[in-house]
């Protein structure tokens, strides 16, 4: 009722009134979420979210030019951003509880052979059984993480937990440290419109630094942004040589080689209209942010939609020719509550904290060879990471000894392998193929498609018949349209796969090329090459201070409204992982090793920070990876033609700025 007198003033132009009124809706729907979070499933949990981001929407638009509202207001954002993703930590975080440990291992059972499942486009004669079977599970699904919901609601409940505010997030910031919090949001319709037009959803900015008013800054349309976004993230993934690519699956191809023909046809202002979107992004995204910065050293920012596809330390920087990582130590956060939900350190803890003890994943045998000594490879081997684990493992053992790492390559690194091994280390590096879908839901039609395809007739007229009478030939009977009959499978299994996103990434491990065993009879998928991102989530992974993921595009997933990318970057925090570094698009071989080799002799050699020991050893390829020594050699030797370093020797973004830390920085 409050939200619908609101929306009268609003409609009215009444925005001063409808303001206290939207205020007091939006702390009555905080409680509501704290109870039903208590009890809901997580696909619940995301619909009511969803619903409370409508009345957030509206409170954010009447506030717009309210100087004072900004703390009040960032506690409702903060309230809502996150909160699925924080539900979801917060139950594994709590597995030592024997209850929760016994549903959640149900769950990772559920979830593996839902997975599997959903990769697998069921022939039309087995189909019934593969949907019945797949219902069963949903219905598994749902009920353990309703379980598992009271379970861990009746704990918070014992221990008196209460969500954090603006308050409690300011207070794990150091002087140095400032937090900018990303939010979309889509403002009410406009009823002057003749069509009621949905205006383009907004982003806003809140910097949050310690001892300071939090400050409030609108960027304007998130859908402008977010094409920019998209257009420079083009220009790293595709403008690039076929080493970059290859491997690839057929749909990234395509793209590339459309992109690459769009540039050969068109004039030479495709180039200069995409040198100009890195410093057209700095001044619709950063600029309006850099006076509220104050002196910080390090930035910490939470992104929301497009902007989780955005590597911000390549924006330009102060003077011309240098970038944003040259002035700040930039690192991503999962969700600002996540700030003040994990256990504070002091500076000399976090110094004295070692990691001795590392998992690393690299030279993986995708597929073993076929009896004419051929393979049909999804995935193509990745020479370049033999020598990337074996450098990294060589320098553990010198720098920890007597310490010595755990390597799983070739056929041993496997899934079932890695989920044993993983609780037990404290730093993980996995140096594979990420993907994001590998089935791809673009291999399969749209809706549109589908309807354009089929005469969308559930029955088509039979083989004409001769007429016993006459010796006409007349229409036969009518008989099922298979076209009609395929064309709702496909749209049932693409809504499926769509309920399960996080099924669509993952990493690729041994055998992932073997085609998948389908048993019949019990109705179930064995598929042990394919690590889904849905599956990490579930293994214990709370002792992990750091999971380097030195794989193509591991940072990417689906766009969720409120909680960031549903990836392998989130599911590895939810699991329990301090701190995920992950890339947003295929990076050149040997850029990735070296860079990965910098970095993780700053983590042992010099005892750097998380953020400090990645942005040092990317200020490194940045400014020496692409010059020329005295020998005539340079560090990336395998420069790419399409991205050339500049006259000075600096490499471009493209081998430096794709790796993203996300997670404690320190």
């Amino acid at each position: 009722m409050l939200y619908r007198i609101a929306r009268a003033y609003i409609d009215v132009g009444e925005f001063e009134s409808a303001t206290p009124l939207l205020d007091e809706c939006l702390d009555i729907s905080r409680k509501k979420l704290e109870l039903a979070f208590d009890f809901q499933s997580r696909s619940e949990q995301f619909e009511l979210a969803s619903d409370m981001r409508s009345r957030l929407a509206a409170y954010l638009m009447v506030t717009a030019n309210a100087e004072s509202s900004a703390e009040r207001t960032y506690d409702h954002v903060l309230a809502l951003k996150g909160a699925v993703f924080l539900r979801q930590w917060s139950i594994r975080q709590a597995r030592d509880d024997s209850s929760l440990a016994e549903l959640l291992s149900q769950l990772a059972t559920v979830n593996r052979e839902l997975a599997a499942l959903l990769h697998f486009i069921p022939e039309a004669d087995a189909g019934g059984a593969w949907y019945k079977k797949v219902g069963e599970l949903e219905a598994g699904k749902d009920r353990l993480e309703h379980e598992l919901a009271v379970l861990d609601g009746s704990r918070k409940k014992r221990q008196g937990y209460d969500l954090p505010r603006a308050k409690d997030v300011r207070l794990v910031l150091s002087d140095s440290t400032t937090l900018i919090d990303f939010f979309e949001y889509r403002p009410p319709a406009d009823p002057s419109s003749p069509y009621w037009d949905a205006p383009d959803p907004e982003l806003v900015a809140f910097v949050i630094r310690r001892d300071h008013p939090i400050a409030r800054v609108a960027l304007g349309s998130s859908r402008e942004i977010g094409s920019m976004i998209d257009q420079w993230r083009k220009w790293f993934a595709f403008d690039s040589s076929r080493r970059a690519i290859a491997g690839t699956s057929d749909y990234d191809l395509a793209a590339a080689r459309l992109f690459h023909e769009l540039r050969r046809n068109s004039s030479s202002d495709v180039s200069t209209s995409m040198s100009e979107l890195p410093l057209q992004l700095k001044v619709r995204i950063w600029q309006p942010l850099e006076k509220y910065l104050g002196d910080a050293s390090t930035v910490l920012y939470c992104p929301d939609v497009a902007l989780s596809f955005l590597p911000l330390a390549a924006l330009p920087g102060e003077q011309p020719g240098t970038y944003l990582i040259e002035q700040y130590s930039l690192a991503a956060v999962p969700a600002a509550q996540w700030l003040s939900l994990v256990k504070e350190q002091d500076v000399l803890e976090i110094a004295q904290k070692t990691m001795t003890s590392a998992l690393l994943v690299g030279d993986v045998d995708f597929q073993s060879q076929k009896d004419d000594g051929s393979t049909s490879a999804a995935f193509a081997r990745l020479p370049g990471t033999k020598r990337e684990i074996e450098a990294i493992a060589e320098l553990y053992a010198i720098l920890l000894a007597p310490h010595s790492a755990t390597m799983l390559r070739g056929p041993q690194a496997t899934k079932q392998a890695f989920m044993q091994q993983a609780p037990q280390h404290d730093i993980i590096l996995l140096a594979t193929h990420g993907f994001l879908d590998i089935d791809s839901l673009d291999n399969l039609p749209s809706v549109g498609e589908l309807i354009t395809q089929s005469t969308m007739m559930p029955f088509k007229t039979g083989a004409p018949v001769e007429d016993p009478i006459t010796g006409d030939l007349i229409p036969g009977f009518p008989e099922p349209n298979p076209e009609y009959t395929e064309m709702l499978r496909k749209q049932r299994y693409r809504k499926l796969r769509q309920q399960f996103p996080e099924i669509g990434s993952g990493i690729a491990l041994a055998g992932a090329n073997e085609k998948p065993e389908f048993d019949e009879e019990h109705v179930t998928i064995h598929r042990d090459g394919i690590l889904y991102a849905v599956e990490v989530a579930d293994v214990d992974l709370r002792q992990v201070q750091l999971v380097t993921l030195s794989a193509c595009q591991s940072g990417l997933g689906t766009q969720a409204d409120g909680e960031g990318l549903l990836g392998l970057q989130r599911a590895f925090h939810v699991a329990g992982a301090e701190s995920v570094v992950s890339s947003l698009w295929k990076v050149n071989d040997q850029a990735t090793r070296l860079l990965m080799e910098r970095f993780h002799a700053n983590l042992w050699r010099k005892k750097m920070g998380k953020g400090d020991a990645l942005r040092e050893a990317q200020l490194w390829m940045l400014r020496e990876g692409g010059k020329q020594k005295a020998d005539g050699a340079r560090g990336v030797a395998d420069l790419d033609e399409a991205q050339p370093p500049s006259s000075d020797g600096r490499l471009p973004p493209y081998y430096w700025a794709a790796f993203v830390l996300s997670g404690d920085w320190r």
